[in-house]
């Protein structure tokens, strides 16, 4: 097992991502997870915030070393995601689904967030963070609006440990499978659990308002997307809103 063979914990940081970031620039091994009981200065894609209360949930990122080119980045958000949803699958027998391309949802309500960040020498990957925020123990009165914990799910507290270490087991066979090159199996598995494909769906693309069927994930993790015209396109990294 690579992934969660050293830990370094704190207390509070601004962002675990942060941490990690610093540390692989600074030579860290491949597989070191920086986690945190608090973060100040969280945040998700897109500029946003993750805020989850002290202790009440999981704070992690993971330093990985993929010898890959800078396009091939978008699988490692493909396979965080399906490892967070098998942890889930696995330790509470629910079936979380996944908003492409990083968040995971029960009941429309989202439960996980996860924001990739890389490093690159020319066109090939140096290093890549996966950061992970997961609500565990928080009441809903202390989540942000649509989103959902493990304990408002199944009405009782978890062991964060034992969900972490769940997920990390999880990180590391997903990711073992995507350093044999078996990125159909990610694909096809990510597929499966993707809640946008069919649906009608409204996106930001090229500074534009678009709308149209999601269609297919590709193998190099895009979104195809069959807009209201009949144009098929391929999305990347933009907000995608699910309309019905």
């Amino acid at each position: 097992m690579i992934i969660g063979q050293e830990i370094k914990h704190y207390k509070e940081v601004s962002s675990t991502n942060d941490i990690a970031r610093e540390l692989a620039r600074q030579g860290a091994a491949e597989g070191t997870v920086v986690s945190a009981d608090f973060q100040t200065g969280g945040r998700g894609r897109q500029g946003r915030t993750w805020s989850c209360p002290a202790r009440e949930g999981i704070l992690l990122s993971v330093i990985l070393r993929p010898d890959m080119l800078l396009d091939q980045s978008s699988l490692i958000t493909l396979l965080s995601s399906l490892a967070v949803v098998r942890a889930v699958e696995n330790i509470y027998s629910i079936k979380p689904s996944i908003k492409w391309p990083n968040d995971i949802y029960i009941n429309n309500e989202k439960l996980c967030g996860i924001l990739t960040e890389s490093g690159s020498q020319g066109d090939r990957m140096d290093y890549v963070i996966i950061g992970l925020g997961f609500n565990v123990n928080s009441d809903i009165k202390d989540l942000p609006v649509g989103s959902i914990s493990i304990k408002e799910i199944i009405g009782k507290i978890s062991l964060r440990e034992e969900i972490q270490n769940e997920i990390l087991t999880q990180l590391d066979y997903y990711y073992n499978i995507f350093t044999q090159r078996q990125t159909e199996q990610i694909i096809k598995e990510y597929r499966q659990n993707c809640l946008l494909l069919g649906r009608q769906v409204r996106a930001v693309f090229k500074g534009k308002n678009i709308q149209g069927r999601a269609l297919d994930i590709n193998e190099q993790g895009a979104l195809i997307l069959r807009l209201d015209t009949g144009l098929e396109i391929e999305l990347y990294s933009p907000e995608v809103e699910i309309i019905r």
